[in-house]
């Protein structure tokens, strides 16, 4: 097992090859910047532990076309090729959209291009305040022109390709209609585009933990500490998780919800400036600090849920203490809830959904639907096998995969599977409607987050928060 000194130093082996720098920009002039990056480029590994990791956030990968714009002066170029970058007035937009297997088709205006390699896009603050003139003139990074180092970093970047030395704070870049920090890389691969945030995660979290927990009430802001503690620990621990797509992360609940820029709001930010680098541990490494919105009373293990390996930090735990009289998400909307299909729209949503878990199931094989029962529970309570009745067999779902073969009317995944009662309405020997009663809202593994604002609401701080639902771990300052 890794320590967390050993994840340091491969995180900055990590930093280094991806961008650099990125807190001296904040205080260093483009000259001395510039210095520094070459100092810190020879620097042991270990040194540069001090600073953000940069991850790589896959935003809404893959796509069929995308456009590319900012309020800022931008640069679009091939990555790490040592030619010129094209230089993009504010306020412009380029199209790109995926050609074949592997080719990018650019679209600015009356210039159309295809490019069969990785493009990078990154803003730099203009120089004297004056503007960066036509687009056309650096068009020579996409047609082939090699420049020198000088020229290169004329343009604003060194030809090595180093990153992050440029950034500022109130640069951002737009990807369709949605702002981000830091800086992209693009490339296409059978068939579809791949959009890659590249960003500090410091700055990646201001634009999580505005959309996983909200700004709340001054209140409830011990519980926006612990889901910003949370966020950043469960991001470390899953760095590379992607790394057969590119990436690290994706910017959807699959892992966490990112908003980028306009995600952000003040006290989320606070937040995110009060916990910098504070990480929650066991055994000196940061922990899969899984996270859901309402455990419904009470939270569960990893192995109730996913059928994984359970981890002797992520317990089911009983959500409440003796400072509240019902559990802390008691508070939730979601912390009861009931729904109701009649017997046409069950059977739809049975046909869209439980091939896809079930891939064995076909309507034709086992006939039309008969009842529903909950079979046997989990520790935490939790249906641990749900079982469709159908007229030539019986189907049984486990786990979280009943949440995803049964969903809700509106098309959403039943909420929990923390499920009180299911039945059947039957009239003339045939099912009519079919009801679920349940509590909580999500997964249930981990912190509940609703229950964090309830606990911070009562007087609990965030460390106590995290150690609640994290049972055993320890804070620490991972940088």
């Amino acid at each position: 097992m890794r320590t967390i000194e050993y994840q340091a130093a491969e995180v900055a082996t990590q930093t280094r090859r991806r961008l650099s720098g990125w807190r001296l920009h904040q205080v260093l002039s483009s000259s001395v910047i510039l210095f520094a990056a070459i100092f810190l480029a020879i620097l042991p590994e270990a040194a540069l532990a001090n600073d953000p990791p940069i991850i790589r956030i896959g935003i809404d990968t893959p796509l069929d076309k995308v456009t590319i714009s900012s309020e800022s002066d931008w640069y679009i170029g091939i990555d790490n090729s040592g030619k010129v970058p094209v230089r993009v007035p504010a306020g412009r937009t380029w199209s790109l959209q995926a050609l074949g297997d592997s080719e990018i088709g650019i679209e600015d205006g009356d210039f159309r291009k295809r490019i069969d390699e990785t493009l990078y896009v990154f803003v730099l603050p203009a120089r004297d305040g004056s503007s960066s003139g036509d687009a056309g003139a650096g068009r020579d990074g996409l047609s082939g022109r090699e420049v020198g180092r000088d020229s290169y970093r004329d343009a604003g970047r060194e030809s090595s390709g180093s990153r992050g030395a440029s950034w500022r704070d109130d640069a951002t870049l737009k990807v369709g209609s949605t702002s981000y920090r830091g800086e992209l890389k693009i490339w296409a691969r059978d068939g579809k585009l791949y959009v890659i945030n590249y960003i500090d995660l410091e700055s990646y979290l201001l634009g999580v933990v505005p959309l996983e927990i909200g700004g709340q009430s001054a209140e409830r802001y011990e519980a926006i500490k612990a889901q910003t503690v949370a966020a950043r620990s469960y991001t470390l621990s899953m760095l590379g998780r992607w790394e057969r797509e590119g990436y690290d992360l994706k910017s959807t609940v699959e892992d966490q919800a990112y908003g980028g820029f306009d995600a952000e709001n003040e006290r989320c930010t606070a937040a995110v400036s009060e916990t910098e680098g504070v990480v929650a541990v066991w055994n000196s490494q940061p922990i899969r600090a899984y996270y859901s919105s309402t455990s419904g009373g009470h939270t569960a293990s990893p192995s109730e849920v996913w059928e994984r390996e359970d981890y002797p930090y992520l317990r089911a735990v009983r959500n409440k203490t003796s400072k509240v009289d019902d559990s802390f998400c008691s508070i939730s909307p979601f912390y009861k809830w009931e729904e109701l299909w009649t017997i046409d729209e069950f059977e739809a949503m049975i046909d869209r959904q439980l091939p896809r878990q079930v891939p064995s199931w076909s309507r034709k094989e086992y006939g039309a639907f008969r009842d529903i029962e909950i079979v046997s529970r989990s520790e935490s309570k939790r249906v641990a096998d749900l079982a469709l009745h159908f007229e030539r067999g019986s189907v049984h779902l486990h786990g979280d995969k009943i949440r995803w073969a049964v969903r809700r009317p509106d098309g959403g995944g039943l909420r929990s599977t923390l499920l009180e009662r299911v039945g059947v309405l039957n009239q003339g020997g045939r099912p009519t409607q079919i009801k679920v009663r349940g509590r909580g809202y999500g997964h249930g593994v981990g912190l509940c987050q609703y229950g964090a604002m309830r606990m911070s609401e009562v007087g609990y701080d965030y460390s106590q928060i995290l150690r609640f639902y994290y049972r055993g771990t320890e804070l620490r300052r991972y940088y």
